[in-house]
Parts: structure tokens; C-alpha cells; sequence
């Protein structure tokens, strides 16, 4: 097993107009939100939407309002939707009530065909399964079903060329094609006619490490979930990988 990494747990960030945002978090959140900075803080004029949006990441919503871009988050419990440009206020936490996946199977209830530029998440990804699994009657707990719906869904009120980008932590929890790296078998959720093929970007892997197992941090894991819904790794010992594929 590798050594334990030593990572910097501040997130810090300085938006266009000055502002500055700075918060302790866990190594994986960290490598998560650097993931999410780097890679969509310089987008520009785009409809973006997020799925399974979050209180904490309110410094790149803001940016990207800063940048002319239009967003869009889908929120909990009664699917209702964040008006567009929507920027959640650094001094509150933003409280939703339910899942943030509700909407996911009936995005083409709420959205015209090929509307958005861009189709983003930060951590939400890996529990698609599990929580639409858990709500839909007909759908397995865990399972393809869940995200076979929710890509289509995504494939229709994405523009050809958009891209949909998912940022998740890597053998850590959620979903066993998250924690186990099957991407071949999430590959199948994407059809080649409609899909090009994944890109992955990973950031905080330990050199040299390949092998997929548990982190001796018993205490900070649940090796008795359900599969395929699995903790393996502790925020502390996984790593992060942004997932993405263009709308063709």
C-alpha cells in the first residue's frame, strides 16, 4: 500500500472581479474542487448545467456567471430548477431538501432539445444508481437502468458538440464503476452513435499505483454497504478523475 499523501487542505481561489474564497476540506474534496476550478473556471458564454450542485461550490457558479455563462443546477426533492444566473450567496449555506438527483430521468421535461453547451457535476455522478435506484419504482437500487436513463436523458437536451464532464472520486464510494474503475461497463451506458469515446483526467493518483483495494482506515469506511454501492477508500487515501465524453 502507498504511503499516505501530504496534501495541502486549503482551497483557496481569486475570482475575475477580486474576490477571494478560501475553506479547509479533505484531501479528496480538495483534489475535487481543484478538478472543477482548472478545468471549467475559464469557461465563457456556454448554457451550462449542473447536476447535483452543492452550497460549497458557489465560487465557480459565480465565476462563471462572471463569464457570461448561463447557469442552470438541477435541485432536490420537488424537481425544481434553479433560475438561470442564480448564484448562491457565500455568506449562507444553501439548504435543498431530498436527493439532488430527482430530476435526472426527466431532464426533457424541463429543458428544450440540445439547449446546453455544457453538462457538468462535481461528486454527484457516482451516486446516480443509488439514488434514483432508491425512488423510481421499477428501477433497480443500484444499477445500469439508472444510468442508461439519465446519460439519454442528458444526450437529448445536450448540443452536438456540447460535452457532458463529470467530476468523481476515484476507489473511493459510490457506484462499483467508480470505486472499482470499470469503465468498459459505464462505457455501455454511452452509445457510440451519440457518444465519443471517455476522456479521463486524473489528479492525486499515487505514482505507481494501480491496484484497486481498501484503505487500512477501517474506521473511516463502510466495507459492509451493499454492492455494488461500496466504500473502499477514505477522503483521506483516494483520488479524483474528471470523466468526460462529447455529444456527436
Amino acid at each position: 500500500m502507498p504511503k499516505e499523501r501530504k496534501i495541502n487542505r486549503k482551497f483557496h481561489v481569486k475570482l475575475t472581479n477580486g474576490e477571494e474564497y478560501s475553506e479547509k476540506v479533505s484531501s479528496s474534496r480538495l483534489l475535487s474542487w481543484e478538478l472543477a476550478w482548472e478545468n471549467w473556471s475559464q469557461l465563457k458564454d456556454e448554457k451550462i448545467l449542473e447536476i447535483g450542485p452543492r452550497y460549497s461550490r458557489w465560487p465557480l457558479r459565480k465565476q462563471l456567471q462572471l463569464n457570461n455563462c448561463e447557469y442552470y443546477s438541477i435541485t432536490a426533492g420537488k424537481s425544481e430548477l434553479r433560475r438561470k444566473n442564480v448564484v448562491h450567496p457565500p455568506e449562507g449555506k444553501i439548504t435543498s431538501p431530498g436527493n439532488f438527483f430527482t430530476a435526472t430521468d426527466r431532464l426533457t421535461d424541463h429543458f428544450e432539445e440540445e439547449f446546453f453547451d455544457r453538462i457538468i457535476g462535481i461528486e454527484s455522478f457516482e451516486h446516480w444508481g443509488h439514488q434514483i435506484g432508491k425512488r423510481i419504482e421499477g428501477y433497480p437500487r443500484d444499477g445500469e437502468e439508472a444510468y442508461r436513463v439519465g446519460i439519454e436523458q442528458c444526450s437529448k437536451i445536450l448540443k452536438k458538440g456540447g460535452w457532458f464532464e463529470q467530476e468523481v472520486p476515484i476507489q473511493s464510494h459510490g457506484e462499483g464503476y467508480f470505486v472499482y474503475e470499470l469503465w468498459e461497463d459505464l462505457e455501455k451506458n454511452f452509445p457510440k452513435d451519440t457518444w465519443s469515446e471517455m476522456q479521463i483526467i486524473e489528479k492525486g493518483r499515487p505514482e505507481g499505483y494501480t491496484a484497486v483495494e481498501a484503505c487500512k482506515h477501517t474506521e473511516r469506511i463502510n466495507p459492509d454497504a451493499a454492492p455494488p454501492y461500496t466504500t473502499l477508500r477514505c477522503s483521506d487515501c483516494c483520488w479524483n478523475a474528471m470523466l468526460r465524453w462529447q455529444r456527436i
